[in-house]
Parts: C-alpha cells; sequence; structure tokens
C-alpha cells in the first residue's frame, strides 16, 4: 500500500518527526514487526535511516551521518505508528525519505514517501 507523500518542513537544528502511520483494519500484530527507514539521494542511491526488526533497532546498518541522531520507538507499533524523529536536523537532510513498514498480518507492506523541506523565510 503506497500512499501521497507527505511534506515536512523544519529549520536546520530543529528536531522533527517524520511521519508514517499503518492503517491497521482487523489484522493481527505481527510478532516481529518491521520498519525501515531509508533517504533516497539526487543521484538515485539509498542510505538506511533506521532499521528496526526483532524486536530493536539496528543501528550498525544506519547511514553514518544519522548515526546518534535518530529516535524510532516501537510502543507505537499496535496502533499503526512507525514515526521516526530526526534529531538535530542538518542542511544535508533535506531530501526524500521512505519509510517500509510491515505492521499486521496479511497485509501489504506500507511505503510511505516523506518529503522534508527547509521552512521558508519571510
Amino acid at each position: 500500500m503506497s500512499c501521497d507523500p507527505v511534506g515536512i518542513e523544519a529549520d536546520v537544528g530543529e528536531d522533527v518527526l517524520l511521519p508514517c502511520i499503518v492503517k491497521r483494519g482487523d489484522t493481527i500484530s505481527l510478532s516481529n514487526p518491521t520498519v525501515n527507514w531509508q533517504v533516497n539521494w539526487l543521484n538515485g542511491s539509498c542510505e538506511v535511516v533506521n532499521s528496526y526488526y526483532y524486536g530493536q533497532n539496528h543501528p550498525e546498518y544506519q547511514c553514518g551521518q544519522y548515526k546518534g541522531r535518530t529516535e524510532f520507538s516501537s510502543q507505537g507499533l499496535s496502533d499503526g505508528n512507525a514515526s521516526l524523529l530526526l534529531k538535530n536536523v542538518t542542511p544535508a537532510d533535506f531530501g526524500n525519505y521512505t519509510c517500509h513498514a510491515s505492521l499486521y498480518e496479511n497485509t501489504p507492506q506500507t511505503l510511505q514517501i516523506v518529503l522534508l523541506m527547509q521552512k521558508k523565510t519571510q
């Protein structure tokens, strides 16, 4: 399942929540939900921003520029919340992010695209 891209604005130095909400319906939660956040660079390559599976985050797969700056909580997963907190936004962080989430049995993987943009100055 994919959704329309969501636009989020932030200033350099701010913390920003990148939203990823999975529609649940009447399905049962997976015993091992997976959530992968990636950033898509202009050259077509992807980098892992945050990876969660087997009940924990896996920072060993995380792109270096995001180490120590992401916060993913599994507490909201049963309600379909796979959002990611990105701390201390840098100019290099602006771009397209993709959330791939598998939370429930017999449902397709959710794909959410988030466009992180710098706030417009007046």
